[in-house]
């Protein structure tokens, strides 16, 4: 089971490293996230802002999380909050589930392109 801190750490890992991955690439690498791209204006729905030279944008974050109740057949019962479901024990449990959404952005400065667009 992945916690939920992992979940956004290896998301913003995964995002970063794949721009500089595809900035790599020679036929295409000048196109993605170039630093030079002048007064250009993005959409503004698109997330993505320059200025100041910087170019940034914000991962945003849509994460449905369940709270269980559990009532057990045992002393002990208790609250847990995970990302994913609770693995079952095999005993009598009477159970309460809420799903609560988060929503977040984090704000990342793109990787700095070493090529040009126009190459």
């Amino acid at each position: 089971m992945i916690t939920l801190k992992e979940f956004i750490r290896e998301t913003l890992r995964e995002v970063v490293e794949g721009i500089k991955e595809a900035q790599d690439f020679p036929e295409i690498g000048g196109q993605i996230a170039p630093s030079m791209i002048g007064g250009m204006k993005f959409p503004a729905d698109s997330g993505v802002v320059y200025e100041a030279n910087i170019l940034a944008t914000a991962v945003k974050f849509d994460i449905a999380v369940t709270a269980d109740m559990t009532k057990k057949g045992e002393a002990g019962g208790g609250f847990q909050i995970g990302v994913f479901s609770a693995k079952g024990e095999g005993k009598i449990e009477a159970r309460d589930s809420r799903v609560h959404r988060i929503n977040f952005a984090v704000p990342i400065v793109y990787p700095v392109n070493r090529k040009t667009w126009h190459e």
